[in-house]
């Protein structure tokens, strides 16, 4: 990818950049719901997961998207996907419980959710003030 501004691509981009990033979200954050309780030697790697995939997601998206967008919309699929999956059922099953660890997983992921977004609107300031933008060669 060069590291150039992107072109705008109107309010339909913008729409559309949206939604697929919360379809992204949504993704991330089911599949790593199901690792929320995922223990090795006492750590708590389904947490550690949580985050990692909640940051790759967000700042690979604030850096493809060069905009607080894209990070955005990944975030409200997260912490949608996520809280649905921990609000209890009429069965009683619950996939994220309300303990320490289930609230660890909810709660660090979306902030460095919250992080992609800041590194999306640092992206998007740099490319688009005229200062400092990336020299090019032809």
């Amino acid at each position: 990818m060069p590291d150039e501004p992107r072109n705008s691509s109107g309010a339909a981009g913008l729409v559309a950049e949206a939604g697929v990033s919360a379809v992204l979200g949504v993704v991330v954050g089911a599949v790593a719901a199901f690792q929320a309780l995922r223990t090795v030697n006492g750590i708590w790697v389904g947490v550690l997961v949580g985050v990692l995939a909640a940051a790759c997601l967000s700042f690979g998206l604030a850096r493809w998207w060069r905009s607080p967008l894209a990070p955005g919309g990944a975030t409200l699929g997260w912490f949608f996907t996520v809280f649905y999956l921990a609000s209890g059922r009429a069965e009683g099953d619950v996939v994220v419980p309300g303990s320490a660890r289930g609230y660890s997983f909810v709660f660090i992921p979306v902030l460095a959710l919250a992080l992609g977004i800041r590194h999306g609107a640092v992206l998007q300031r740099r490319y688009t003030s005229g200062d400092g933008e990336p020299k090019t060669s032809l």
